[in-house]
C-alpha cells in the first residue's frame, strides 16, 4: 500500500482547519466516485465512512493518516479491508457500515471497538496541565488548557508541551505542543489551582 505526495502543498496544509484539512483529503483521494456519509480527523488520521455506488451502495470505511515533509503533503488512503493499524475511529461510524466478509474488515472493527472501550476507561478523571516556571495548574477541557497555554508561549517565546496526565501523575502523555505566536494576544489568566506533583 503505497502512499501519494502532493508537492508545493505543505505550507498551506499545515495553516488549514480541520475543515479544508478534510476537503482536501476528500478532493485529491476520493474525489467523486463514493459519498461521504462521515468523517473525522483524529491525531492526523483521516477516518471516513463511505458509500460505493458501484456495489449496491454499500458503505464501508476508509483510514487515511497523513504527514508534512517539507512542502508536500503525504497521503496514504487505505480501505478497512486492508486491515490498517490505526483505531481511532468514533466507535459510532460502525453502526453506519454494512456487513463484511471480509475477515480484516471483521477484525479492524473489533479493534476499534476495544479501543474506544480502553480509551473511556484508562482516561476517566484524567486531566490536561502543562509546566508553568516549573508549577502545574489543572485543566479540566482542552479548549481552556490550549488558551492558557498559547497565552504563556506567547509571553516567553517558548513552545510548551500540553500533557494528558492521571490526577496522581502516576501515567500520562504529552498530547499536544503549543508554539509562539506570531501575533500579539490578550493574556488569558490561569487557573490558581496547582496539582501537588
Amino acid at each position: 500500500m503505497g502512499s501519494t505526495g502532493y508537492p508545493g502543498e505543505g505550507e498551506d496544509f499545515k495553516r488549514m482547519s480541520v475543515a479544508d484539512k478534510k476537503s482536501f483529503i476528500r478532493r485529491h483521494e476520493i474525489g467523486n466516485s463514493h459519498k461521504v456519509l462521515k468523517d473525522t480527523i483524529v491525531n492526523n488520521v483521516y477516518y471516513g465512512v463511505l458509500t460505493n455506488s458501484m456495489d449496491n451502495g454499500q458503505n464501508f470505511a476508509v483510514v487515511c493518516p497523513f504527514w508534512v515533509d517539507g512542502d508536500e503533503v503525504i497521503l496514504k488512503m487505505m480501505d478497512e479491508s486492508v486491515g490498517p493499524n490505526y483505531y481511532d475511529m468514533p466507535v459510532s461510524y460502525l453502526k453506519l457500515l454494512g456487513p463484511t466478509t471480509s475477515q480484516y474488515s471483521a477484525d479492524w472493527r473489533a479493534k476499534v471497538k476495544e479501543q474506544a472501550g480502553s480509551n473511556s476507561t484508562r482516561h476517566a478523571g484524567w486531566i490536561y496541565t502543562f509546566d508553568k516556571d516549573g508549577k502545574f495548574y489543572k485543566y479540566p477541557t482542552l479548549a481552556r488548557v490550549k488558551a492558557d497555554a498559547q497565552a504563556y508561549a506567547n509571553r516567553t517565546g517558548k513552545q510548551v508541551k500540553i500533557i494528558y496526565l492521571k490526577p496522581d501523575a502516576s501515567d500520562g502523555y504529552v498530547h499536544s505542543v503549543v508554539k509562539p505566536s506570531r501575533k500579539s494576544r490578550k493574556d488569558v489568566p490561569i487557573m490558581k489551582r496547582e496539582l501537588d506533583l
